[in-house]
């Protein structure tokens, strides 16, 4: 363990005899540099960049001015510069003293300092203002360094005992994960090793490095991976699989305003875990509802959004009723408000072009156009799907997984109360996926398919629910020539009549009696690349229980 005091204060170099040190003319420099260079037989451009503290410099800078020193061309082959016999036979260099003098609040004197000091500035001409890291040893004698060095001591230790998932994650963000550096008040920091750690510690840093031993029963382990998301959902979620008896057991929910009681008793029910995907993070009380459970769940609760200021940019470009222009004019106030509240308890979360609207706990899934916000919770006609313990309940789990590892663009990791912004890598991982899911490329294929085959044997009406429709050109002929009716909450982007819904969030589609579709995803297919998930239902009765929840709406 070391410990350093940032002293404030200012640096000097004093000529020996006696002479201040002026502004050196250039040419005189590469004078300087080419006569010991000479004298020391060093010709090779990199090492004269590192020797004479020029490595701020592009090697190619060095041999340049080197080359008009000579007065013609250094040899380029190799980088080696041409000899300079003459001036450094002549060549004596000056020599200097070095010192620091810390300002008159720091309370101590001035710091002699040896030439080779790789603290002293490399652009030192004769003062300038700086910091000093002078390392506190057990054994010096001056009052204020002991005084210092207890109170560094005692303030880490204190942190070790009372913030250990800090040190943990310090120790796990250095590639080496042997040591780490603790900031400290007073201007002082600490390069702690792994050693100075006690056994559980040590233990805890190891398991995690390795992501090993996901069922540890190291407390810190189990506190950390919640805390700091450091494993993907389905390794923790996998373990209840062999527990989990899969029904059929799927409702269908289409209403105005009750979408908050609906998620609300999922995730208040909730006992080991939460996944949790919306496009916007804003409504304050279910944040809070979250973020109360946090403690209480021993998986974790993982969250996936869009965090991307042209997310409110390509919403507000389709306004057209005025009390949604205000609702997503304060959006990002809204948005920072409950991004503060994860902050403060501690919840991370993972950004990316996430469209997808989807809430799971342990024991049931939802899947439908319900973000986290007021006029989605308790205003809108939105439509969803739960599932509880089915085999769609498992895919969920699996697609949440692969969105997590694969399409993540970054992670937001709480610290002290703010958020870190890291980039991440996107991973390679599989999925097994149920043919009843579609993204939004195969949704488009999908749909479009089952209306050519409508055409070619028309039944009954087409129903088409959205708040903004925008066929391709195939759906739009394709629509044309059959009998729909189509209804839509912000803005019809084509020539077919379309009747609108105020408030109108929900996304359903029915085929006669064979064919509906649940969705995150608008009746919109310009590939923005937004990803979204919905759901193809053949099941006639689910599809009769969607089609009298439409007729009670009104």
């Amino acid at each position: 363990m070391e410990i350093y005091w940032h002293i404030k204060g200012k640096y000097q170099k004093i000529a020996k005899d006696g002479e201040i040190r002026k502004a050196t003319p250039l040419k005189t420099i590469i004078n300087d540099i080419q006569a010991i260079a000479t004298q020391q037989k060093i010709s090779n451009v990199s090492t004269i960049n590192k020797s004479f503290g020029l490595n701020f410099l592009p090697p190619s800078i060095v041999n340049n001015l080197l080359e008009k020193n000579l007065g013609k061309s250094a040899i380029l082959i190799n980088q080696k510069i041409k000899p300079s016999l003459e001036s450094s036979r002549n060549f004596q260099p000056k020599e200097f003293d070095y010192q620091f003098i810390p300002e008159e609040s720091e309370g101590i004197d001035t710091l002699i300092l040896a030439s080779d000091n790789q603290q002293i500035p490399v652009n030192l001409i004769y003062v300038c203002e700086g910091v000093y890291q002078l390392k506190l040893s057990e054994n010096q004698n001056n009052p204020i360094i002991k005084q210092k060095r207890e109170n560094a001591f005692y303030e880490l230790n204190l942190i070790i005992q009372e913030q250990p998932l800090t040190i943990i994650d310090k120790f796990l963000q250095n590639p080496d994960t042997e040591n780490c550096v603790i900031s400290l008040y007073d201007d002082c920091i600490v390069l702690l090793k792994i050693e100075d750690l006690h056994m559980n510690l040590q233990e805890a840093i190891t398991i995690l490095k390795n992501n090993s031993s996901l069922t540890s029963e190291n407390l810190l382990v189990k506190t950390y991976r919640q805390k700091y998301l450091t494993l993907s959902p389905i390794n923790l979620i996998s373990s209840l699989s062999d527990n989990i008896m899969m029904t059929d057991d799927n409702q269908i929910t289409i209403n105005k305003g009750k979408h908050r009681e609906l998620l609300y008793d999922l995730i208040e029910k909730a006992e080991k875990f939460l996944l949790i995907s919306s496009y916007r993070l804003e409504d304050k009380d279910i944040i809070n509802l979250i973020v109360n459970k946090a403690s209480s769940l021993p998986l974790g609760i993982w969250i996936l959004t869009d965090f991307n200021d042209e997310v409110i940019k390509t919403v507000d470009e389709n306004v057209e009723d005025k009390e949604d222009y205000l609702e997503y004019g304060s959006s990002n106030e809204k948005k920072t408000q409950c991004l503060q509240l994860l902050a403060e308890k501690g919840i991370g979360f993972r950004s990316g072009y996430f469209h997808l609207k989807t809430y799971i706990s342990e024991k049931s899934a939802y899947l439908g156009s319900c973000n986290l916000t007021g006029g989605s919770l308790s205003r809108n006609i939105e439509t969803g799907i739960l599932f509880s313990h089915s085999p769609e309940y498992q895919c969920l789990i699996n697609y949440f997984n692969y969105l997590w590892e694969n399409k993540s663009k970054a992670q937001f990791v709480p610290k002290m109360g703010e958020f870190q912004i890291q980039n991440l890598t996107p991973k390679n991982i599989s999925i097994d996926f149920d043919s009843c899911f579609l993204n939004s490329y195969q949704y488009e294929e999908d749909l479009t398919l089952s209306l050519q085959q409508f055409r070619e044997n028309p039944r009954s009406k087409i129903i088409i629910y959205t708040r903004n429709f925008k066929p391709n050109g195939i759906q739009a002929n394709l629509l044309k020539s059959l009998s729909c009716e189509i209804y839509y909450g912000n803005f019809n982007g084509s020539d077919l009549p379309a009747k609108k819904i105020p408030f109108l969030h929900g996304k359903v589609v029915i085929l006669s009696n064979e064919v509906a579709y649940i969705s995150s995803q608008d009746f919109t297919f310009t590939h923005y690349g937004l990803h979204d998930l919905t759901y193809k239902i053949t099941n006639l009765k689910l599809i009769e229980t969607i089609k009298q929840q439409l007729h009670h709406l009104y």
